[in-house]
């Protein structure tokens, strides 16, 4: 039967004599005398044998060189230090009886060795110190080689072990693992065969476990200090102001944005009260003594800084331990503009168009883009003048675009169509409470909405005489008071004004307040309508046509020389506005067919084109149109241009009646009744007339 541990201390002598014999049997024949040898000696004895190892080779104590020592010894600096102060408390019971206590890696290189200096000096004759090492792939078995290899505590004493000169010792091994269980080292304890002990292996396993807990505590630290460190970076990287307060409101924790909103330094902020750095509104008291409570969320207030106020969105939390137990507060703060400038981004409170954008060739147009272009490199006031439809807020636009303030908001407001009740609401804003019906919390204006971009006032006329005088000093001092509220809030906005009337005329009629027209007439930008600019005709509807043409999915091909001929000619009250409409109107209506005259509006239709255009085919200087879009014919092509196509040719009357008359019979497919209607005569009236005609002028016709 195999001994048992307990058998190491009560008969070393005849113990020693049985397992050399055993081994030397073993050394001789490979055969293991297995009631003699423990199970887990003779398996590493059998591993060693089979690598090749030579039970009494000395050539395999060598050790690292300097160089290769120190950096081994860099790599483990970790389980040096860690085990060190433990193998100085393991080394004080063991003083003078003839141990050392040694520190491996986890590939068996000696780190580190302490205890008596008579072993130290007779194991420095095989070498082991620092850089030697006992891998079982080196020495065969040992205790460090086997709690390495099984990853088990164990003791070997004397034979035992596989190599001859190191059979004297006696080894109590224990392998060490960090907090994740992998093996980092081996703590062995190296005697005299003699002296083994079983309460040496305890020892040195009780040693074990405490440099285990030493790396798992030192593993909890680090991933706190980590954890920490993420914690600040999380903090400092939010672009919203973060502050943490304790249990009795001392500010413990804040962020750099929290830091700048408050204008202190970190040293004048932590330690101290919520109330004492803040000296804040009522409204923010109220968020701190309702923390107990509930949480607040999207409360905005003011808070006070050394250098001023600032309005702030204001969120907190009670940070709890139990349901009736509170640690702590976390506030976040969000400046309004940021807020506002985050709201715009999502809603869409963005200028879209660009001057790129804008379509025009007319000579007097492009004079009023040019000083748009030029107004759009200042920050002065505009407004611009035109009727309705013909692109202010277009303009506008681009204007913001093309501006310092493109980043910043575009906030259009039409004065024409709020109540004049509500108008001083929606662009100052209002507090709760101000009036029935009055939002809880309040409510921005339109002026706060657009702080750091651009107001659009469109049909400024609109506003009441009271309105304007109130519009007026928010001009002047840059700052607006809600309705219902007494905080003074600075605006940082560039107003555009637009109007469809001549203010000069609105101020003589005690319409429009003269002050008000010199604070907003800094430039002024004149937009003439199309029905002046027939040259941009062509283009507008060039462009509007394939537009209309995506957005609706239909592949129209073009448009017939006769009824662009009737676009070019008509009045358009509407302006651009209204021939986008006509455009999108007719393409719907020719179904993916050429658009021809009897696709456009009966009031197109009646317009009679120049007999000029009607014979040049000439719409002006500016860039041709594609051929894809009007085909023309040779003769056209090569037709000379005019000077002024839309100038009334000198034409007798009764030539002009008849021309009317042709013209409305054709639009109506020679229906009498209704081109009687469209001329505004008589059917009989219509009769005669064509009576006149001769046979060749005479169009088909049918009575209906």
């Amino acid at each position: 039967m195999a001994l048992q541990k307990s058998e190491l201390s009560t008969m070393p002598g005849r113990y020693n004599v049985r397992i050399e014999s055993a081994w030397r049997r073993f050394v001789e024949t490979g055969e293991v005398d297995s009631s003699v040898v423990r199970p887990i000696i003779a398996v590493s004895w059998r591993r060693s044998r089979q690598m090749g190892l030579d039970p009494y080779d000395q050539k395999c104590f060598t050790r690292l060189d300097d160089a290769q020592l120190e950096t081994r010894l860099r790599a483990k600096k970790e389980l040096i230090d860690t085990a060190s102060p433990f193998m100085n408390l393991l080394c004080k019971p063991i003083e003078g009886s003839g141990f050392r206590v040694d520190l491996t890696d986890d590939e068996g290189y000696l780190l580190k060795a302490m205890g008596d200096q008579s072993i130290l000096e007779e194991a420095e004759m095989l070498q082991f110190l620092p850089g030697a090492n006992r891998h079982e792939s080196r020495v065969g078995t040992c205790g460090i080689a086997l709690a390495l290899a099984t990853d088990t505590p164990i003791q070997v004493a004397g034979a035992e072990h596989y190599n001859f000169h190191i059979r004297r010792w006696t080894c109590s091994s224990a392998p060490i693992h960090d907090s994740s269980g992998k093996i980092v080292g081996v703590l062995n304890v190296t005697g005299h065969w003699s002296l083994v002990h079983k309460h040496t292996l305890g020892m040195v396993i009780a040693a074990v476990e405490a440099i285990e807990r030493q790396f798992i505590l030192k593993n909890l630290a680090d991933d706190l200090g980590a954890m920490n460190e993420f914690l600040k970076t999380v903090i400092s990287s939010i672009n919203d102001g973060i502050i943490a307060l304790d249990d009795r409101s001392l500010i413990t924790h804040f962020n750099c944005v929290a830091a700048k909103i408050l204008q202190y330094s970190p040293e004048e902020i932590v330690g101290r009260t919520a109330r004492e750095v803040f000296s804040i509104h009522p409204e923010f008291q109220e968020i701190l003594s309702a923390l107990h409570d509930r949480e607040i969320q999207d409360r905005e207030v003011a808070i006070r800084g050394k250098h001023g106020s600032t309005r702030c969105l204001v969120s907190a939390k009670p940070i709890r331990r139990g349901p009736d137990s509170i640690s702590g507060t976390l506030i976040t703060i969000s400046k309004m503009d940021r807020v506002r400038k985050l709201v715009h981004h999502l809603v869409g409170t963005q200028a879209r168009f660009t001057f790129d954008d804008i379509i025009g060739e007319d000579e007097e147009f492009k004079k009023a883009l040019d000083l748009a272009r030029i107004c759009a490199t200042t920050c002065s006031r505009v407004l611009l003048q035109g009727e309705s439809g013909t692109g202010k807020e277009l303009i506008a636009q681009a204007i913001q675009n093309a501006s310092p303030r493109r980043d910043g908001p575009f906030v259009a407001v039409n004065c024409a169509a709020m109540p004049r009740d509500l108008i001083e609401s929606e662009l100052f804003g209002y507090e709760e409470g101000a009036f029935t019906g009055a939002r809880k919390g309040g409510k921005p204006g339109k002026f706060e909405l657009a702080e750091g971009g651009t107001l659009f006032l469109d049909e400024v006329q609109s506003m009441s005489l009271e309105m304007q005088a109130k519009l007026l000093r928010v001009i002047e001092d840059g700052q607006v008071v809600r309705v219902g509220g007494s905080e003074v809030i600075p605006v940082n906005v560039r107003i555009i004004a637009a109007t469809n009337q001549d203010l000069a005329v609105e101020i003589k009629n005690g319409n429009f307040r003269e002050d008000l027209f010199y604070r907003l007439n800094v430039v002024t930008i004149v937009i003439p309508p199309l029905r002046k600019r027939r040259v941009d005709v062509p283009l507008l509807v060039e462009h509007f046509l394939k537009k209309a043409s995506v957005n609706m999915g239909e592949s129209v091909t073009g448009i017939e020389r006769e009824a662009l001929d009737c676009l070019c000619a008509y009045s358009y009250p509407g302006n651009v506005r209204e021939l986008e409409n006509i455009v999108e109107r007719a393409v719907l209506m020719a179904r993916g067919h050429r658009i021809a005259l009897e696709h456009l509006p009966d009031k197109v239709r009646a317009t009679e084109p120049p007999l000029k255009v009607r014979e040049s085919g000439y719409y002006g200087d500016g860039p041709a149109l594609s051929r894809e879009l009007v085909p023309r014919d040779d003769e056209q092509a090569g037709a000379s241009k005019v000077d002024n196509p839309y100038e009334p040719p000198l034409v007798s009357l009764g030539e002009l009646e008849k021309m009317v008359i042709l013209k409305a019979l054709k639009t109506t497919g020679g229906n009498i009744s209704r081109a009687a209607r469209m001329l505004g005569m008589g059917r009989n009236t219509l009769y005669r007339r064509l009576s006149s005609f001769s046979a060749v002028e005479r169009p088909k016709i049918h009575n209906i």
